[in-house]
């Protein structure tokens, strides 16, 4: 499979573990692996968004793009940062762009922008007893985009699942306590079905 960026052909190649993870290591890309979305105040008996939500209620999932070049003589997992902004330079000019974010939305055509709604509903059984803040935890699927020809790479960090898990900062002891809540349902995992092959 390829995909092409200005008059270059990229292939798309899958991307071994410790790959993987020092990519998603990125300071940006690390900042939305987990993140704050919601809030529930069970003593005013509000809630707040903690995140910027579409239209529908949803929260937006990022595709990201990350330059890695590993170090030679230290294994896959370790950033060259002058290789990899070497790298952003060649790819950039190559493809004729200004910037990673003109890259991301030639992509964007392609991999259009998830989004999950808030499931809500599911911690609505604690609302009365508990104040808490809902996490969101999503899993990236990270492949590389390659052209061996022109030494061009970079990686390109697409959500693949998203899981809620809460932390309560208050409650009611004994309202909390006369709960029978089952743990397995509130921690509600969901794939992210992609858009295209």
């Amino acid at each position: 499979m390829q995909i092409k960026l200005g008059e270059i052909a990229f292939g798309v190649n899958a991307v071994k573990n410790r790959i993987r993870e020092a990519v998603l290591s990125d300071p940006i890309i690390a900042q939305v692996i987990w993140r704050d979305v919601y809030k529930w105040d069970h003593a005013a008996g509000t809630g707040e968004a903690l995140v910027q939500l579409t239209g529908t209620g949803a929260v937006p999932l990022p595709n990201g793009m990350v330059f890695f070049v590993p170090k030679s003589g230290t294994g896959p997992a370790v950033k060259s940062e002058s290789a990899s902004t070497n790298m952003s330079k060649r790819v950039l000019k190559g493809v004729g762009a200004g910037s990673t974010t003109d890259i991301l939305r030639a992509l964007h055509g392609i991999l259009h922008m998830p989004q999950k709604v808030l499931p809500l509903e599911v911690f609505e059984p604690i609302n009365g007893a508990a104040s808490y803040v809902l996490k969101m935890h999503t899993v990236f699927n990270v492949v590389e985009m390659a052209n061996a020809e022109r030494n061009m790479a970079f990686h390109v960090i697409v959500p693949g699942q998203v899981s809620f898990h809460h932390e309560i900062t208050a409650k009611d002891d004994a309202g909390y306590a006369a709960l029978e809540l089952e743990e397995a349902k509130m921690q509600p995992t969901f794939l992210i079905p992609p858009h295209s092959k």
